[in-house]
């Protein structure tokens, strides 16, 4: 048979239909050679001229070449080729072919059998491979023959097919040297060799696999060789000993060379680009020598989506500092290996949520650990001991991790390598951080869904994104008011809220509150202070806050006359002068808090008050003793004396020992003894209090022996004892509830509190297992005397039917729409 593709006439299809029937011949003679007979000529030496026939190998590649239909027949090498890329890329990728058992695989192991069997797998292999490249080889001599003869669509896919072949078996012998010199054993040497080979067969495989279902069972694998002169026939057996001999010889080395001087694995040393080491490992303090809970990951400030991790470690002294590396992985995957973490994969080799890593610091151990709590002796020495049989240094690493989803249970794990060689440490530290449900500073976010808002903190607003935003410098409070920067009462204490400017600057000295005077944009705003700080009095029209120099003030109306004494003084009015008032001032004033400036204005403004230089002043003074609260000083309102004390004629006088509210002296009223002791009324010594016998009463009025008031979650019984409540039992008597804890129903058939219904705050009315009106918890509503979650969005009660589309009060920053439905603000 000719060379495919050498057709005169005939249809595409007609001629496709002819090559296949040529190479299925009806009978077969037993001279006639199997299909899957290959060319033994050696490769070395070009064909012969006088050979007519040359059988290729029953693969894939070979079948889109005998085929001579151009990229038609492309379809069963194209997909074989892609799958056994995808092997070999897995194979040559995976974490473990680099590192196991928390060490850098090496091509040179301590045992000489392992070492021996390395020798006998990868001699083995490489025959077999050398087999593949002289399939390959005699492939691309049969293409380069055929492409004068053949047309333009069989060669193009023809020499698809050959580079295909050949790219292949360069992979797998890059992959093959890899794994068999990765092995740690001698059993996985030998496994590893019987993988690659299965790998290299594949095309075989398939091929028998197609022709099986196509039902050609003797597809001829034999092409006839023409006569081509030797100038001819060189150049293609060079061409092809090049391509399938010398160059895979030569990679082959190089790989074997570099692998056994540097000792590392040859993917190894390109993936990373230096040889790597398991010598001088960063040290992540795991072990029983160092002190419980130490030394890191430490997690602090965790908010909706970052948290921020503290680590100590050591490394080796005179090399350059560890690089610390960690990747933030949900709960409950398996843990990943240093090197995973280096690549910033989990356990699975997935990418993991969020991964990085920065060069460590040096540090003084004893002194992180006391800024880390850490701050006994015992674990300062543990740590020395522990880096000086290491011959090491500490290191420590601070870093905060972001993006994270909120409301998830995470594990941050951190692992370390050394720059100069790559070494890992063989275990890495992880902590876990249960990430916040709301987002940064907000205060409710039960209506948002996780890493959002619906109320923020003061000083925070509410953004379109549902998150909190600080509010303007010098506002505290804002969001409220639509369109403006701040809310009009919203400014911090010194400043007031100005339309189109925000929040201006009262600058009056001690001024809590103030209002702008003239608001013209082309002038000068004048601000008038409207209220004083604590101690201070608005004096000169509000220009200025003068202090109040009366001891014992609370609040002054003038800077000569207090409005309210403190809490056990009392008010008392006398007749003064400017000078004595000036005197008070700046014997009772701070002098940071007192001017030249501020005393001239005080004495203009006294002496505009004053009648022949005398004045009305009203000051401070202590009330009588054991007094609490009196309007005049030295004396006692009536009730205004502390607990245990009862006030007769404006003096304090003392009630009967344990007492604490009484009207008559050394005498205590019903029900007036501290907790823990009753009244008891005796003949001549009046009522007294007198310490109940059981521990848990609170009052026993009458007789100590019985308890008419037991302490929370204990019930009085028939004996008039205090017993503990039964379980979520509120309030008890006599071995009945009479009221349930929040959240609980009484079933008086089983006499006992049992849980309301799902959602359900309140079952007093109809009992565990149900709710009653308005029980319902936020968001929920009430319908058959069961809680259900409000249909309606963003709302906050839907007593209608929570089923329904309407609700009866919003959630915060959503407003009723008359349809009664809510809308955002925002949407």
């Amino acid at each position: 048979m000719p060379f495919p593709g050498n057709r005169s006439s005939g249809s595409r299809s007609t001629e496709r239909i002819e090559r296949v029937e040529d190479r299925m011949p009806a009978v077969v003679s037993t001279s006639t050679p199997s299909p899957f007979d290959m060319d033994c000529s050696p490769l070395l030496a070009p064909l012969a001229p006088l050979e007519k026939r040359l059988y290729l190998a029953p693969d894939c590649y070979a079948f889109v070449f005998l085929m001579g239909s151009g990229f038609q027949s492309l379809w069963l090498a194209t997909i074989v080729f892609v799958l056994q890329a995808t092997i070999l890329f897995f194979y040559a990728t995976d974490e473990s072919a680099f590192f196991q058992n928390g060490r850098w695989l090496t091509p040179i192991s301590a045992h000489w059998s392992v070492n021996a069997m390395k020798g006998v797998s990868l001699t083995i292999s490489v025959l077999k491979l050398f087999n593949e490249f002289h399939k390959a080889a005699t492939l691309h001599q049969c293409y380069l023959r055929a492409v004068a003869t053949s047309s333009a669509r069989a060669t193009s896919a023809a020499f698809v097919a050959v580079t295909q072949q050949w790219a292949v078996a360069m992979s797998i012998l890059v992959v093959s040297v890899h794994l068999i010199l990765a092995a740690q054993n001698a059993k996985w040497a030998m496994i590893n060799a019987i993988t690659i080979w299965f790998i290299m067969d594949v095309d075989e495989y398939a091929t028998a696999f197609v022709l099986f279902c196509k039902r050609w069972p003797h597809f001829d694998w034999g092409v006839e060789a023409e006569d081509f002169e030797d100038k001819e026939t060189m150049p293609s057996a060079k061409r092809s000993i090049l391509m399938c001999g010398v160059i895979p010889a030569l990679i082959l080395s190089v790989m074997l060379g570099v692998a056994i001087s540097v000792n590392t694995l040859p993917l190894t040393y390109v993936r990373f680009l230096q040889p790597v080491s398991n010598d001088a490992a960063p040290d992540l303090l795991v072990g029983a020598d160092t002190p419980a809970g130490c030394c890191g990951p430490l997690i602090h400030n965790v908010t909706t989506t970052t948290v921020d991790v503290d680590v100590l470690l050591i490394g080796a002294v005179y090399e350059a500092a560890p690089r610390v590396t960690w990747v933030a992985v949900r709960q409950g995957l398996p843990a990943p290996s240093s090197l995973q973490i280096m690549l910033g994969r989990d356990g699975e080799s997935n990418a993991a949520l969020a991964a990085g890593s920065l060069p460590s610091q040096h540090v003084q151990s004893a002194y992180w650990l006391a800024r880390h709590g850490f701050d006994k002796t015992e674990d300062y020495a543990a740590i020395e001991k522990h880096i000086a049989r290491m011959n090491a240094a500490p290191f420590h690493a601070s870093f905060r991790i972001g993006g994270l989803p909120p409301a998830q249970q995470l594990n941050i794990y951190v692992g370390a390598v050394n720059p100069s060689n790559l070494a890992l440490p063989p275990i890495p530290v992880d902590a876990m951080a249960t990430m916040q449900t709301c987002a940064a500073h907000c205060r409710d976010c039960r209506f948002a869904s996780p890493g959002h808002c619906s109320v923020c903190e003061v000083g925070f607003r509410l953004e379109s994104d549902w998150t909190c935003g600080a509010c303007d410098k010098n506002c505290v409070r804002c969001g409220k008011t639509p369109g403006a920067s701040c809310d009009l009462d919203g400014c911090a204490p010194g400043f007031t809220y100005l339309k189109g400017t925000g929040c201006l600057d009262c600058n009056i000295p001690h001024c809590d509150s103030c209002r702008v005077q003239d608001s013209n944009v082309s002038e000068v705003r004048l601000t008038v202070c409207t209220a004083c700080k604590k101690g201070f009095v608005a004096g000169a029209g509000g220009a200025a806050c003068f202090p109040c120099g009366i001891a014992g003030c609370e609040r002054c109306d003038q800077v000569e006359h207090c409005g309210e004494c403190q809490r056990g003084y009392g008010r008392h009015t006398l007749l003064g002068n400017i000078t004595e008032v000036l005197a008070d001032l700046e014997k009772n004033t701070a002098k940071t808090d007192l001017s030249n400036e501020t005393l001239s204005m005080v004495r203009q403004e006294l002496r505009v008050r004053a009648d022949a230089g005398k004045l009305s002043v009203t000051k401070c003074a202590k009330c009588s003793e054991n007094c609490d609260t009196c309007s005049e000083a030295e004396t006692c309102d009536e009730g205004g004396c502390y607990p245990g004390f009862t006030s007769k004629r404006g003096a304090c006088e003392p009630c009967a020992a344990h007492c604490v509210n009484c009207t008559e002296t050394r005498n205590c009223n019903d029900g007036g003894c501290r907790y823990g002791y009753g009244v008891v009324h005796g003949l001549s010594s009046g009522r007294n209090c007198v310490k109940c016998l059981d521990d848990n009463c609170l009052e026993c009025d009458g007789n100590p022996d019985v308890c008419s008031k037991c302490d929370k979650d204990y019930g009085i019984t028939a004996r008039g004892t205090c017993d503990m409540c039964a379980s979520n039992c509120a309030v008890c008597e006599k071995g009945f509830c009479l009221q349930c804890s929040a959240g609980f129903g009484l079933d008086r058939d089983a006499g006992k509190c049992m849980p309301c219904a799902d959602a359900c705050e309140m079952c007093l009315k109809n009992g565990p297992g149900k709710c009653d009106p308005g029980g319902c918890r936020p968001g929920f509503g009430l319908l058959e005397e069961v809680c259900y979650r409000c249909r309606a969005d963003h709302c906050y009660r839907c007593d209608d039917g929570p089923l329904e589309l309407h609700c009866d009060e919003c959630a915060p920053l959503a407003t009723l729409t008359s349809n009664k439905t809510c809308k955002a603000v925002f949407e």
